[in-house]
């Protein structure tokens, strides 16, 4: 187990997480199932009762410096990294009228870095070094944008 102990703790703390509109594990695959809201409609109608961000806000979040790249990648290599039980991690997101697929699978992802994601761990700074500050950040980051590339479908 990660620094997380449930999967139901991590979606409280990841990014984006104001804008999942459902979580769904299935134990058959081991797939976690992630689906954002498809719109700012759609979200707003499903928080009636709560206070939302607005529409601009929401713009900005999804539309600024590749942020569905970093949240495809990043997020769906802290769930490999800290749950064993999960295998597949896949997003469904849609923003401005283009509709991402992504499918992260463990075995892809380490074959694609040339290491287990389970071996690196925030506690002892190789989460940092080795993934995130490799594959997370900067605005055009080549090596993110290539995972991307290899576990999204994007339509629209």
């Amino acid at each position: 187990m990660g620094y997380r102990d449930t999967i139901e703790e991590f979606l409280e703390v990841m990014t984006g997480k104001a804008f999942v509109k459902s979580a769904i594990y299935d134990n058959i695959s081991k797939t976690l199932l992630l689906s954002f809201y498809e719109t700012y409609e759609d979200y707003v109608s499903d928080k009636e009762d709560q206070r939302v961000i607005d529409k601009k806000q929401y713009g900005n979040y999804f539309g600024t410096f590749n942020k569905i790249e970093k949240l495809v990648v990043l997020e769906s290599a802290r769930l490999l990294r800290d749950f064993i039980n999960i295998n597949t991690v896949s997003m469904s997101l849609t923003f401005e009228g283009v509709h991402y697929d992504a499918n992260v699978d463990r075995r892809t992802l380490n074959n694609l870095i040339g290491y287990d994601i389970r071996k690196l761990k925030p506690q002892d700074g190789t989460w940092k070094t080795e993934f995130s500050d490799v594959y997370g950040y900067g605005i055009n980051n080549e090596k993110r944008s290539f995972l991307f590339n290899n576990f999204v479908n994007k339509s629209g």
